[in-house]
């Protein structure tokens, strides 16, 4: 009786042959829930002081800069490595790698970051959730432009388009101005409300 997804290009899909249902678009349902809902779960790492990596995708590209970015902050670097499941990683970058990392430590590593990089939808929902500054890259190249839209869809919500990187466009990371989280919470805030009177009314 109900359907959504959670980006346009899969509402343009499923639009295209079911007719007789109002297909909605909502948020992901991490952002459903508080920042004091996730802290009920997360694990607090003993490290402190790092820039925290987390790829689905190829990487080895940008490890240069990522190392020269957390020496210039004098931030260790924690690395979630072979995070796709389906290719191994060429380096075992960073001064950690944690390869078997729960999910209230995994959150934990990201809410206690100085910084992220990441090219995962969910890596950059929990970064905003947890006001931790991070850059997103794009995993897939522009001939699949398609499989960016959920973490696109985010990002333009968010009003912070210009995190969402290509691999060729790192150099201009320095130039960004930090997000403002809360400008970011104003513009969720709606979409927020609105997804979960979405889920309200399916559940009745």
């Amino acid at each position: 009786q109900y359907v959504s997804v959670r980006e346009q290009s899969g509402k343009a899909i499923l639009d295209s042959f079911i007719k007789d249902k109002d297909i909605k678009v909502v948020l992901d349902p991490t952002l459903l829930l508080l920042p004091e809902d996730w802290n009920n779960i997360v694990v607090e790492p003993k490290e402190k002081g790092y820039v925290f990596t987390y790829f689905l995708g190829k990487y080895d590209d940008k490890i240069e800069y990522i190392g020269e970015f957390s020496k210039m902050k004098g931030l260790k670097i924690i690395n979630v490595p072979f995070a796709s499941g389906e290719k191994n990683d060429d380096v075992c970058f960073g001064d950690l790698q944690i390869k078997d990392a729960d999910p209230g430590e995994f959150i934990g590593l990201i809410k206690n970051a100085e910084y992220i990089f990441t090219d995962s939808f969910h890596g950059s929902i929990f970064a905003s959730i947890f006001n931790v500054q991070f850059i997103t890259f794009k995993r897939f190249k522009k001939t699949v432009t398609s499989q960016n839209s959920r973490v696109e869809n985010l990002m333009k919500m968010m009003k912070i388009d210009e995190r969402l990187l290509a691999e060729e466009e790192i150099g201009v990371i320095e130039q960004l101005a930090p997000i403002d989280f809360e400008k970011v919470e104003r513009h969720l805030s709606p979409f927020i409300t609105e997804s979960k009177e979405y889920l309200n009314d399916a559940l009745k």
